[in-house]
């Protein structure tokens, strides 16, 4: 399914003030966002006549690093009456770690947070049971860093 540019410029014009930046990849519209407006935004999104984006598709965290901003959140949603998609991509601030959950809008949401904090420490505010469904509770280290030693942490002694 090819991008819509009539949606494209629809959100792009109504939600400007937020965008930090967007495009097209793989023929899916994205747009990036600072992490302290995700509710703003995710409510045009699914609120607006020429949105509807009332299916949420999955989230997954991602490491940029050595870039700046390092880490996002990544949302993909789907309209089931306007037959698009788009990519939210929400910057973590590296200072707090944490953006707002999407739990209050989609509780599928839930587990691909709980995931994403697990895997990458991105906390998610309002989240209704972050914790840790992978590793162990007193882990603590994020093995999808991209700074995550590649045979992981050994004791000095361990020769494996």
């Amino acid at each position: 399914m090819l991008v819509d540019a009539r949606i494209q410029k629809h959100i792009e014009k109504e939600i400007a003030k937020f965008i930090c930046a967007s495009g097209v990849i793989s023929n899916d519209f994205w747009i990036q966002i600072d992490g302290k407006h995700t509710h703003e935004v995710i409510e045009f999104l699914l609120n607006d006549s020429q949105c509807q984006f009332d299916r949420f598709v999955d989230l997954c965290g991602v490491d940029y690093f050595p870039k700046t901003p390092r880490f996002e959140s990544v949302v993909h949603l789907y309209s089931s009456s306007q037959k698009h998609r788009i990519r939210l991509r929400v910057i973590v601030p590296e200072d707090t770690f944490s953006i707002p959950s999407i739990t209050p809008f989609w509780k599928g949401a839930d587990w691909q947070e709980r995931e994403s904090f697990d895997m990458y420490g991105i906390r998610y505010q309002g989240h209704p049971n972050l914790k840790r469904i992978l590793s162990p509770p007193e882990t603590d280290v994020y093995p999808q860093r991209k700074d995550y030693p590649l045979k992981g942490e050994r004791d000095k002694g361990d020769d494996l």
